[in-house]
């Protein structure tokens, strides 16, 4: 037990405090944090006022909001317009009741803005109509009767619609970064090992199946160590925004979106990526300890890429329909981390099924991590070049 803890501690050592691993965990934050400060900073590197030109007061009462400033000149308002005090100024203008705005500013207004405007532009020319109309109440009464839309729209049903496809992705996404990281990094780090002399003393001292098992462990309890990690960053980033001025407002517009993404990342899906990044990387391990060469290693885990990539693109391209090979696809280890999670997602896999694929894929696991134990010292002591089926063979027979 002494010799698999100073295996398991020493790579775990070495695996969390490489360059590799820490960019990765915290790559998701920095970008986090550099668009945030990117943009707080442009927000308070340029106002974002437009000044008001204009001498009538009802032009000044209809725009009332903070976005907008009064000036009473033209030549103020350029003046504050070239020391950016101001975003930009809108010049209005009436003659004989028709109202007429030109605003100028260096660059182009927003869509919101720009549809803010035209509304508080035609708020003020229909008044300026009634006027010279001389209508009567009952008349202008008349005139603002308006059809009505009545719009009903599940607003449950829309969100879970946004999240079931927010989590598709989202869970998509992570698996495939992961298993890109460490599958390749288990490849290079087993074929890095071949024709050491270093493993035989190790074989000599402690079987090869439980040193492999411990290293197997390294990679798992590393994969938890990130998990974690990114878990309480998002806890945390997510108290912090919901204190910020800046974002407060936004989380609370959309806390029922989060509340309903976040409960399709359950136990159960979790379980289906640790998995499956373990049956991957064993998967890795292998490719790797057949390898006669270091630089072979990427041309050996090619399968292990065929194989990801196949379930990525099967789950993106098919994993919004319930068909027969999204079904069986989901019962199948390699396959089933991809689809049984994304079946549960849209609904089209019960709880039940989700279970059996997940003992399928445990099973499977663990089947092929004993494999590979029984065989390591075979594989891994296994140094000519016969190319990568004739060396698995040798290598299976030396075992």
């Amino acid at each position: 037990m002494t010799k698999v803890w100073t295996v398991f501690s020493s790579g775990y050592k070495r695996q969390v405090r490489s360059w590799s691993f820490v960019f990765m965990v915290l790559s998701p934050f920095l970008f986090i944090g550099i668009s945030f400060a990117g943009n707080y900073f442009a927000k308070n590197a340029q106002s974002d006022t437009i000044a008001v030109v204009s001498q009538d007061n009802q032009v000044n009462q209809v725009f009332k909001e903070k976005v907008f400033k009064s000036y009473t000149s033209q030549e103020k308002a350029k003046d504050a317009l070239d020391s950016d005090d101001i975003m930009g100024y809108l010049l209005i203008t009436q003659d004989e009741g028709h109202y007429q705005a030109t605003y100028r500013a260096k660059q182009r207004l927003s869509a919101n803005d720009k549809l803010l405007i035209n509304g508080h532009l035609q708020t003020l020319q229909v008044a300026s109509n009634v006027a010279r109309a001389q209508l009567s109440v009952d008349q202008v009464t008349t005139l603002q009767d308006q059809a009505q839309l009545v719009e009903k729209v599940s607003a449950k049903e829309n969100t879970d619609s946004l999240a079931k496809t927010i989590s598709f992705y989202g869970m998509v996404a992570v698996l495939y970064i992961l298993l890109l990281f460490y599958s390749a990094n288990t490849a290079q780090e087993i074929a890095s090992e071949k024709g050491t002399k270093i493993m035989e003393v190790v074989f000599s001292s402690m079987k090869a199946s439980t040193y492999f098992y411990s290293r197997l462990l390294v990679v798992a309890a590393v994969i938890v160590t990130q998990l974690v990690i990114y878990a309480l960053g998002a806890v945390l980033t997510y108290q912090v925004a919901s204190r910020l001025p800046e974002t407060k407002d936004w989380l609370q517009q959309f806390q029922p979106l989060l509340q309903a993404v976040l409960k399709h990342f359950d136990l159960i899906n979790l379980l289906f990526i640790i998995f499956g990044l373990i049956i991957y990387v064993a998967l890795s391990a292998l490719c790797g300890a057949i390898v006669a060469r270091p630089e072979d290693a990427n041309k050996a885990s090619q399968p292990v890429l065929y194989l990801v990539m196949l379930g990525l693109f099967g789950s993106i391209y098919l994993g919004q329909s319930n068909s027969l090979i999204v079904s069986l696809g989901s019962f199948v280890p390699f396959l089933s981390s991809f689809f049984m999670p994304i079946r549960v997602i849209n609904g089209f896999a019960s709880q039940g099924e989700a279970l059996v694929s997940l003992a399928i894929l445990v099973l499977a696991t663990f089947a092929l991590v004993g494999f590979i134990g029984r065989s390591y010292s075979g594989l891994i002591l296994q140094t000519d070049d016969l190319g990568l089926w004739q060396s698995f063979k040798r290598g299976l027979t030396r075992r």
